[in-house]
């Protein structure tokens, strides 16, 4: 699936307004009918949120970049660690990446090294961090 969207948008598009499919629940109904008021205010913005979220899903599905070199699908990993922690996580992050398998000390690294391309931190904390 090289070059191909990894998220794949299986499911239907919503042909319905969610509101009135809720409405239908009878828990729904009881809310409706003992706060009226509050349930609009609910209905209209879960309905919003679900096709929100739906929209976001959509562009999702549809946004996936397919880069035409290697070097451009890569990422800079740099951690920041007294302990080691931060940096076992970096390098095994690095490792599962499929074309950037190094990770560097942020101390090792120049400003204008990370400028312009998609750079992950991993730091952590020690003591009274």
């Amino acid at each position: 699936q090289q070059g191909k969207n990894p998220f794949v948008l299986d499911s239907k598009k919503l042909r319905k307004d969610v509101q009135k499919f809720l409405k239908r629940e009878t828990r729904f109904m009881k809310l409706q009918k003992n706060a009226p008021e509050i349930a609009e205010e609910l209905f209209k913005q879960m309905n919003n949120d679900v096709n929100h979220r739906m929209e976001l899903l959509n562009q999702k599905a549809a946004g996936y970049k397919s880069f035409e070199h290697e070097d451009d699908a890569s990422v800079k990993v740099l951690f920041a660690s007294e302990t080691g922690t931060a940096a076992r996580l970096a390098r095994d992050f690095a490792d599962a990446c499929i074309h950037s398998h190094v990770a560097d000390a942020m101390d090792d690294v120049e400003l204008d090294d990370v400028e312009g391309t998609t750079t992950i931190f991993f730091i952590a904390t020690c003591g009274q961090g």
